[in-house]
């Protein structure tokens, strides 16, 4: 197969740019694509069918940098239309780690986070990132060995409904939560799921 490294297509209509059968992309660099005049487009392919521009047009239409892939990926700007999902999501669920009895739960990393307690003491909750939008859930287990978990000031709770970790070992508790602001979650918490 042919590798297509620094070079220009010529070819297109319809707004369809076509590569030969034998035309490969150089898996491990982007190529950027040309017009007929060798002027660069600053629109970048690489092997695994991404597509990345400075700028895009359309359901990004302020996009400072993208990314498109064959798998539907959308990276890095703000998205300034409506978006239609005809099928479903998946976040990715994140693992809070405990280091002096604080789990930190950055929100720049996920909005789906577990947490399982401290056995036999308290565990302090420090929201770190906190981007006004989020909305997030928070999955709390009790360890064999009853445990608490405090939370600073910064997770409001409705009137007389501040969340008290269930008492029951292995318990499964959860607290949802949504930001309008960069300092505070306005949450909510269920107890016992199981």
């Amino acid at each position: 197969m042919g590798q297509l490294t620094g070079q220009y297509i010529s070819q297109s209509y319809g707004g369809v740019i076509h590569l030969t059968t034998n035309t490969g992309i150089v898996t491990g660099s982007s190529t950027q694509l040309q017009d007929g005049f060798g002027t660069n487009l600053g629109v970048f392919l690489n092997g695994q069918g991404n597509v990345s521009a400075s700028s895009f047009t359309g359901l990004a239409s302020n996009a400072t940098s993208a990314s498109y892939a064959l798998t539907a990926s959308f990276v890095g700007p703000t998205l300034n239309q409506n978006l239609t999902i005809s099928g479903s999501t998946a976040g990715v669920v994140k693992a809070l780690t405990i280091s002096s009895q604080t789990a930190s739960m950055d929100l720049s990393t996920a909005d789906l986070f577990t947490l399982t307690l401290v056995s036999g003491s308290n565990t302090f909750l420090n929201p770190t990132n906190i981007k006004a939008g989020q909305t997030g859930i928070l999955q709390i287990t009790q360890p064999a060995t009853i445990s608490t978990l405090s939370y600073p000031s910064s997770i409001k709770f409705p009137a007389f409904l501040a969340y008290t970790a269930s008492v029951t070992s292995n318990a499964i508790d959860s607290i949802s939560f949504v930001t309008f602001n960069t300092s505070s979650l306005n949450a909510v918490a269920a107890n016992k799921f199981s």
